[in-house]
């Protein structure tokens, strides 16, 4: 029992205690224009995957421990970076589809490790597959380091305002009216990418970066990092009006009511995730009388499903963002609520009772595939809502209050249930409440619905103001 707790317990905290306040940290220097945010997120995931290569080299609990810790460093920041960086490169219309890749990803990288684990620590020790992991990674970190370049920050936003005027121009007309008093929608939009050119030229003239145009007239940055950048780089994070600073934007960020709905919704979502990763699978092997062979298939199938509804959630969300900005948000409350039916399904009339008839296990499977499907929708969109409400200089900070507010549900989830179980001394009574956490995450996701415009036009009338003004600087002085 002390080895579990120092194993599972400590351990685990030790990664989430690093995790959040990377998370918040790296958010805040993603919203700067000081450091270049793919050099940031190649920095982390080499923090995080050389750790995990040291793990092989560890003697003793306490180097496990730190190495344990790292890598929860760079799982917790990586997430507000790569995020920031996405939003610039893909248009609003294509990033529930990004942010879709992006669960599948970690979803396959989540089953490798598993994998590897599995069949590779039994034979050659449980050190051998922490060094097969890391090392692919790290040179991956390398590469994004050397290679990858980032986006103008921004740049992306002309589509935003281009497309979502013409989906919401004949239900607002006072952002008709708005636009109109600037002269026209097309010189404005032409104004605010001309804003991005000079900004993102003035940050390079600045950090003295080397920039080349290529034939087809994209230009790529050339990140030169000097001695005493990581130096300056600390300087910077040890200053008050940093935080000072990053603190504004974060009481800002919660005056919108759909940023409140996007981290409010994935507190009660976490519940019955809290069932299916900590209790579901002994609950059908013991209660039910299901074999662990079965009852683990029946998790691996709920796993293809919500596999099935990341994607139908990305590729969904871009098609219906296309109709109308505020329809995703219907999409994935309706697959959160309807979720919920085939895994209560799953939980009641999983119990075998002498019937371990064919039919019986086909009814079963369906029933966690679609609860899987139902699962898997709302996290894309609700990530490509995010980047949309938001401006580009604080979805950095965005990401990273909505990763430690998921942190916080993953955590607070399996002992909620737990909690219940003991009340109600019954599993089956417990996960029937618990599994209602998805009615509470799609009720906040279709709310949504009425708010999105608002925001949507907030974050317009914000944006066009801000570069509006520095364009105007810009040209003063030339």
């Amino acid at each position: 029992m002390f080895v579990c707790r120092l194993l599972g317990g400590d351990i685990a905290l030790a990664f989430f205690i690093l995790g959040a306040p990377a998370s918040f940290i790296l958010g805040c220097l993603a919203d700067t224009d000081s450091f270049s945010r793919s050099s940031l997120f190649g920095y982390t995931v080499l923090i995080g995957e050389g750790a995990c290569f040291c793990t092989y080299f560890t003697t003793t609990y306490l180097g496990l421990y730190i190495t344990r810790a790292l890598t929860g460093f760079s799982v917790g920041g990586a997430l507000p970076l790569l995020s920031s960086v996405l939003s610039d490169w893909f248009r609003p219309e294509e990033r529930s589809s990004v942010m879709a890749s992006v669960g599948i990803g970690t979803g396959v990288g989540i089953a490798l490790g598993q994998g590897i684990s599995g069949f590779v620590g039994p034979l050659f020790g449980w050190r051998t597959p922490f060094l097969i992991v890391s090392v692919p990674a790290l040179i991956v970190a390398l590469l994004v380091l050397f290679t990858v370049v980032d986006p103008v920050r921004g740049g992306s936003e002309t589509t935003f305002v281009r497309n979502d005027l013409q989906h919401l121009n004949d239900s607002s007309s006072h952002l008709i009216e708005s636009i109109d008093e600037e002269e026209s929608t097309s010189s404005s939009v032409n104004q605010i990418s001309m804003v991005h050119v000079n900004q993102d030229m003035a940050i390079i003239e600045n950090q003295n970066d080397a920039t080349s145009i290529s034939d087809d007239g994209i230009a790529h940055e050339i990140h030169s990092y000097k001695r005493g950048k990581l130096l300056r780089t600390c300087i910077t994070l040890l200053k008050p009006s940093f935080y000072a600073q990053h603190w504004k934007t974060a009481k800002a960020l919660f005056t919108s009511r759909t940023v409140l709905l996007t981290m409010i919704q994935g507190a009660p979502g976490c519940i019955p995730w809290g069932i299916i990763n900590t209790f579901l699978n002994d609950y059908l092997s013991e209660d039910c009388g299901l074999s662990v062979q079965a009852a683990t298939s029946f998790i691996l199938l709920f796993g293809v499903g919500n596999f099935f509804g990341i994607c139908i959630g990305g590729m969904g969300g871009d098609f219906l963002y296309k109709k109308n900005p505020r329809y995703p948000s219907l999409l994935s409350g309706t697959c959160a609520l309807l979720g919920c039916f085939p895994m209560w399904m799953l939980i009641n009339v999983a119990k075998v009772d002498g019937d371990r008839s064919l039919s019986k296990f086909i009814q079963l499977g369906v029933y966690s595939i679609l609860a899987g499907v139902g699962s898997g929708v709302t996290g894309p969109i609700v990530k490509a809502t995010l980047q949309n409400v938001t401006l580009p200089h604080a979805r950095g900070q965005a990401f990273a209050l909505l990763n430690t507010f998921d942190d916080f549900g993953r955590g607070l989830g399996p002992v909620f249930v737990a909690a219940l179980i003991v009340k109600l001394g019954n599993r089956q009574k417990a996960f029937n409440i618990g599994v209602t956490g998805w009615l509470l995450c799609g009720l906040f996701n279709m709310v949504i619905y009425f708010t999105l415009e608002d925001d949507l036009e907030r974050v317009r009338r914000e944006f066009s103001e801000t570069y509006s003004s520095l364009a105007q600087v810009d040209s003063d002085s030339m």
